[in-house]
């Protein structure tokens, strides 16, 4: 666990290196904390810029960010500033853990890839793209619901190329991850989808957001019926129970 405390906060336990879970003193409430190292304030000022834009959205979709917490470090450069950030804890499980023992089925795999692109949609009308979407960032609660979590901020010292990207094609890419992380809960390849689900190929390879949610939105009704997405989430509650009575539920 790294070294400075967060004022408001009581830590529990570190969850993997740099994030903790931490408990709200004044609610009460779980949280976790995610460490950022010591950066130069070009870096910090780009985290406090879309850390602002996070806190602003309202989606049943993505993991709330609470608070920017920013914080001069003993023994550091002056001009080197730690952070950390706070959001929701999700009582659940990572996809990348329910992954672990067995592909999805399909109206799982479906109402995953409804929720992210969901969640994508309500941040790229912010401004705000992930450019990190993967499973371990796609979060399941005990109810089979799914929220994304952990934004990425592009680094100062990136290439130059990477920060002078085009939004729209930070968006599309986006969108192609979260088509590659439903191909992955399928334990499929995008060329070799089940004969019900081969129609979303096309359209997860434009990174066309809202064109791929209506398609996920059809293909899960004629394939499965008015109720796909409720049986999908049902079966993701029962194995996020699975894994937290394995021990493997940390999100």
């Amino acid at each position: 666990m790294l070294d400075w405390r967060v004022p408001g906060y009581r830590p529990l336990r570190e969850l993997r290196p740099g994030t903790v879970l931490a408990r709200h003193e004044a609610s009460g409430h779980p949280v976790l904390l995610r460490y950022h190292p010591p950066s130069p304030e070009p870096e910090v000022a780009a985290r406090r810029a879309e850390a602002r834009a996070l806190a602003g959205l309202a989606s049943p979709h993505i993991a709330s960010l609470y608070e920017h917490i920013e914080v001069a470090l003993p023994g550091q450069p002056a001009d080197a500033v730690g952070a950390v950030t706070v959001r929701e804890y999700v009582d659940g499980a990572s996809v990348r853990s329910l992954l672990a023992r067995s592909p999805l089925p399909p109206e799982s795999a479906l109402s995953l890839l409804r929720a992210g692109l969901l969640a994508l949609q309500r941040a790229h009308e912010a401004g705000v793209t992930h450019r990190g979407y993967k499973p371990e960032n796609l979060l399941v609660d005990v109810q089979g619901s799914a929220r994304l979590a952990d934004f990425a901020v592009t680094p100062a010292g990136a290439p130059a190329e990477e920060a002078t990207t085009d939004p729209r094609n930070r968006a599309t890419e986006d969108v192609r991850a979260a088509f590659a992380v439903f191909v992955a809960c399928l334990g499929a390849q995008a060329g070799k989808l089940p004969r019900r689900l081969r129609g979303l190929a096309p359209v997860g390879a434009t990174g066309d957001g809202p064109a791929l949610l209506e398609a996920v939105e059809q293909a899960g009704r004629a394939g499965w019926g008015p109720q796909w997405r409720s049986r999908g989430e049902q079966e993701l509650a029962r194995r996020v129970a699975r894994a937290r009575r394995r021990g493997e539920a940390v999100a």
